[in-house]
C-alpha cells in the first residue's frame, strides 16, 4: 500500500524518525499520517503551499508529495549542520622521488587547518622506514623528538600551514615510505580523511661493468704483462664505498702498480678502494707483473664491497687470460732510458723494437725488472 511505502521512504532518511519541519513564514508541515485510517483526514492542513492547497488525506499522499517532503527535510538538515570547528590535513613531499643509496633526502611534512577556528594543542607523528636513517629534524614551529617521532605543533591557524623537514640517509635499495599522521587536537576535526599522509622514494641503483685486459695474450716466460683494471658506473644511481681486490694468478710475479685515475690503490694487498663512483663515470688502474710460467694463465679481479650497485646489471668479476710460452732462442737485451736510470727490457730474437728504444750490448747490466716501453 501508497502508506507503507511512505512509511518506509521516511524511515530510510539518515536512519532516524523525521521530526516536524518548519518552513515559510513558520508554520508547521508535518508529514503525512502514516497511521490514520484511509477515510480518516490529517488534523493538520498544509497551508504553505508546500504540497496542496487542501487537507491531505492518506490516499491523496503521491509518491512526488512524500518526494518532495523528503528533499526538503534533507535540505535543511544539511543547512542546519554544524560546520567543523578545525579541518586538519597532512602532507608529506620529498626533494628527491629516485635517490642513490647514500644520498640525503629532505621530507617536508605539512600540517594545514581548513578549518574557521584555530587548532590548539595539535601534534603529528611520524614514521620512518627501516631502510633510512635519521639525520636531522627543522620545525616550522613546536618541537621534533627523533626517538617517538612525535611533532608537538602547537597552534595551527585558520588557512594556516605550518612545516617539518626531516632530513633522512637512505641505506637500502628497496622503496623507502615515511608516514605521518595528526594524533592530537584540542577541537574535534570530523574530517578525517586528510588527517594521514606519506611519501615513498624509490633509490636509483648503479650498473657497475668490471673488466680485466692483459697487453698480449701469448707472452714468453719471464716477459712482462701490463693488466689494466676498469670499473664503469653505467647509471643511473651513484655507487658508493667501492672496493677492488686483484688476484694476480699462480703464473705472475707482481712488479708494482701505477698511479690509478681515482681511489687509492694498495700494492702489498693488491686492493683498490675506489670510494663514491657517478653515473656514467670509470675508475682505471694499471699492475705490471712478470709472466713465470708456461701455459694458459688467468688473473682475476673482484669487487668486494659496495652500495648502491644493482646486482642484476653489474658483474662482479672478471678476469684475464695470457697464454705463457718457453723461449725458443736466446733473447738480447736493450735498453732506454727514461729519467735517470736505465730501464731493461727483453726484446726475442728477431723482433722489432719498441719505438724510442735503443739498442745496446747487456755486458755489465743486471736488471732489477723488467718493463716494458709502450702502454705506460
Amino acid at each position: 500500500m501508497l502508506k507503507n511505502r511512505t512509511r518506509l521512504r521516511v524511515e530510510m532518511l539518515e536512519g532516524r524518525e523525521v521530526p516536524a519541519l518548519a518552513v515559510g513564514s513558520g508554520e508547521i508541515v508535518d508529514p503525512p499520517n502514516l497511521d490514520a485510517p484511509d477515510e480518516v483526514v490529517t488534523d493538520t492542513c498544509v497551508t504553505d503551499e508546500v504540497v496542496t492547497d487542501t487537507c491531505v488525506t492518506d490516499e491523496d499522499v503521491t509518491d512526488t508529495d512524500v518526494t518532495d517532503y523528503l528533499i526538503m527535510i534533507s535540505n535543511v538538515l544539511a543547512e542546519t549542520s554544524p560546520i567543523p570547528e578545525v579541518d586538519l590535513a597532512a602532507f608529506v613531499k620529498a626533494d628527491k622521488a629516485n635517490p642513490s643509496v647514500g644520498d640525503l633526502v629532505d621530507f617536508k611534512i605539512t600540517v594545514e587547518n581548513n578549518g574557521p577556528l584555530p587548532a590548539t594543542n595539535v601534534a603529528l607523528t611520524t614514521t620512518l622506514p627501516e631502510g633510512v636513517t635519521f639525520v636531522s629534524a627543522t620545525p616550522g614551529q613546536g618541537a621534533y623528538d627523533k626517538v617517538t617521532g612525535i611533532w608537538t605543533v602547537g597552534t595551527v591557524q585558520p588557512a594556516g600551514s605550518i612545516t617539518l623537514t626531516l632530513k633522512v640517509k637512505v641505506l637500502e635499495t628497496t622503496e623507502q615510505t615515511v608516514w605521518a599522521a595528526i594524533t592530537h587536537s584540542d577541537m574535534s576535526d570530523p574530517v578525517v580523511d586528510n588527517n594521514s599522509a606519506s611519501n615513498t622514494v624509490t633509490p636509483a641503483l648503479a650498473g657497475i661493468k668490471l673488466t680485466k685486459t692483459a697487453s698480449s695474450s701469448t707472452l714468453v716466460v719471464g716477459a712482462t704483462v701490463v693488466f689494466t683494471i676498469s670499473v664503469k658506473n653505467t647509471g643511473p644511481g651513484m655507487a658508493r664505498a667501492i672496493n677492488i681486490k686483484d688476484t694476480l694468478g699462480a703464473g705472475f710475479t707482481f712488479v708494482e702498480a701505477l698511479l690509478p685515475t681515482r681511489g687509492v690503490f694498495t700494492a702489498g694487498t693488491r686492493t683498490w678502494k675506489i670510494g663514491a663512483l657517478t653515473s656514467g663515470s670509470t675508475a682505471t688502474v694499471k699492475l705490471i707483473a712478470t709472466v713465470k710460467s708456461t701455459g694458459r694463465l688467468t688473473s682475476t679481479v673482484a669487487i668486494v664491497s659496495g652500495t648502491g650497485i644493482d646486482e642484476l646489471r653489474s658483474n662482479r668479476e672478471a678476469k684475464a687470460t695470457v697464454t705463457g710460452t718457453k723461449v725458443s732462442t736466446p733473447a738480447t737485451w736493450s735498453y732506454v732510458v727514461l729519467g735517470s736510470r736505465p730501464k731493461l727490457l727483453p726484446v726475442t730474437a728477431g723482433a722489432v723494437p719498441p719505438s724510442l728504444q735503443v739498442n745496446a750490448p747487456a755486458t755489465g747490466l743486471k736488471p732489477t725488472y723488467l718493463r716494458p716501453l709502450f702502454g705506460l
